[in-house]
């Protein structure tokens, strides 16, 4: 009996992983859960559910239409927007390296640099109105930092 306890509660915590994994990557791609619902062909409370790590009794068929929508979404992101864990995820269906240990789900990268991930979760909580104004304020920022006098990489003046 404590054996059975023990695996219901690894089998939680790896929905939970899951669940926690699901709205990172759904955040990623820029999508509402009910965007996110829509495209799966599932009701947003099914993938609230699922998010909120409270799916143990959700159907398979369920996580599967989410997961494949999930992974058509951010296929239309640029590759290298992706790590490359993330990529080898997408690439490789048949051995899917989805963690079957603990809640490996929370250590999986989304892209190849974490701040990377934090600026592309920046973008999409701007209000759409507002977001050509945030790159505007990012391109400027990029270009400063990028100059040698800041610290960039020197680049050579042409016509000495």
């Amino acid at each position: 009996m404590g054996r059975i306890k023990s695996d219901r509660g690894k089998w939680e915590a790896w929905i939970q992983g899951m669940g926690r994994y699901t709205r990172r990557l759904r955040e990623l791609a820029g999508m509402s859960q009910e965007q996110l619902a829509k495209r799966a062909g599932v009701s947003q409370g099914a993938l609230s559910r699922v998010e909120a790590g409270r799916a143990v009794h959700t159907p398979l068929i369920v996580v599967m239409k989410i997961n494949t929508a999930m992974r058509e979404a951010l296929a239309a992101l640029p590759r290298e927007a992706l790590s490359d864990e993330l990529r080898a995820i997408m690439d490789d269906v048949p051995t899917r390296r989805i963690p079957v240990k603990g809640t490996g789900f929370d250590d999986l990268a989304l892209t190849p640099d974490p701040l990377l991930t934090e600026l592309v979760r920046l973008f999409w909580s701007v209000p759409a109105r507002h977001r050509e104004h945030l790159l505007q304020v990012v391109r400027s920022l990029a270009g400063v930092l990028a100059s040698p006098e800041v610290g960039g990489s020197a680049r050579p003046k042409s016509g000495g």
